[in-house]
């Protein structure tokens, strides 16, 4: 992860300097050992002050807050042993070019760390790193109840991973067999937290949990969301659930 100490971060910063233009130095959660949502909300505040949006910056933080809260209500209860096991399974070709048959995330990856300390589920892969590459027994032996699927490198439906040639040999797991794939909203690579990850937290709480968000719409929750962070109307908001490969979600009633 880049950091300012990185000498190519201080050289970029220095040529920008240099030019006479100002440079605020933003770092996401993963870049810090252990990532964490007030880590956001400060650069939410400090952009807030660049731009002279300060009340819209509190604005968007509670909205946050008050997702976070409604989340952890129904979850913080549950107890370690009754945690579901989740695993973060990257479909992107370039890992079978290595030989491997997908990518799994690690604990410290932003990613993760949402699910275990706000869902309050557990990552079946207790390593570390963003994208390690896995062979298939590897992955067997992992045996998640859910499995989640990134989209940082494509969109990649629950169907390329249960119907596939290429994962032929993963079908076996408990969360193919029980249909428990879900695939995530677009999530650029190298930018895991962002204002849209609560749309990603609330795809990956009713996906572990059905039972406690069973009232949770996420296709209608999402334009709700959309409209109160862009005060976008109800035809935008659609279009921006679609631009996050979120049709499904209203296709299925999820």
């Amino acid at each position: 992860m880049r950091s300012e100490d990185d000498e190519n971060t201080k050289q970029a910063i220095e040529r920008i300097e240099g030019m006479g233009l100002p440079a605020v130095v933003l770092r996401s959660p993963n870049c810090f050992e252990k990532p964490a949502l007030d880590l956001m909300y400060k650069e939410i505040e400090l952009l807030g002050e660049v731009f002279g949006k300060k009340d819209r910056a509190k604005e968007i933080i509670k909205l946050w807050e008050e997702n976070v809260q409604f989340v952890k209500s129904r979850t913080q209860a549950i107890e370690d042993q009754d945690k579901v096991k989740v695993l973060f399974l990257g479909l992107d070709k370039k890992s079978r070019e290595k030989g491997g048959a997908a990518t799994v995330k690690g604990l410290e990856d932003a990613e993760s760390n949402l699910v275990e300390t706000i869902v309050n589920a557990k990552n079946a892969y207790r390593g570390s790193g963003a994208s390690n590459v896995m062979s298939a027994e590897q992955i067997l032996a992992l045996d998640p109840d859910v499995i989640l699927l990134p989209t940082w490198s494509g969109y990649h439906p629950p169907r390329e991973l249960c119907e596939g040639k290429p994962f032929r040999n993963l079908q076996d797991l408990k969360a193919i067999k029980e249909k428990r794939v879900y695939a995530l909203p677009w999530t650029p690579c190298n930018c895991c937290i962002r204002l849209e990850h609560l749309v990603n937290l609330m795809v990956a709480a009713k996906a572990v949990y059905p039972e406690k968000f069973a009232d949770l719409k996420v296709h209608e929750w999402v334009l709700d969301f959309y409209k109160k962070l862009y005060g976008v109307d109800d035809e935008m908001a659609k279009k921006l659930r679609s631009a996050q490969w979120l049709d499904w979600t209203a296709e299925q009633d999820f």
